[in-house]
């Protein structure tokens, strides 16, 4: 007999799966674990990527529909990690400081993931 998962083990696996080296890495990641994480977990992930937007955009950036997948093809297509982005505030912000609060979030995806995923069980097929 087949071993059956729900939705949220699929997810969990898939997350586990994904390649860091993959274009777009973080907006895939962030997309799962949308579809994942609930009620306050899920308000909190939106607040963390919330904040790098605040960090790397402008005001009128943000409105204009861009976000999280447009500072990733910006911080992917520039290999000079003294590279920044300036918000109307003058604010700048460093590619790897960047690179710095995606890898916090995703620190706190993988947190929520392992405690999802610790009470996966494993079954042999007979």
């Amino acid at each position: 007999m087949p071993v059956r998962y729900d939705w949220q083990e699929m997810l969990v696996v898939r997350i586990m799966e994904l390649n860091s080296l993959m274009p777009h890495y973080y907006s895939e990641l962030f997309l799962l674990a949308n579809q994942l994480l609930e009620g306050e977990d899920n308000l909190k992930l939106h607040g963390m990527i919330k904040s790098v937007e605040m960090k790397c955009l402008s005001k009128e950036e943000i409105k204009g529909g861009l976000g999280i997948y447009d500072i990733e093809m910006s911080i992917e297509s520039n290999q000079d990690y003294s590279s920044y982005m300036e918000t109307d505030t003058g604010m700048k912000m460093y590619k790897l400081d960047v690179e710095r609060e995606l890898n916090k979030i995703k620190q706190y995806i993988f947190a929520k993931v392992k405690d999802i995923g610790k009470n996966r069980r494993f079954n042999k097929f007979i």
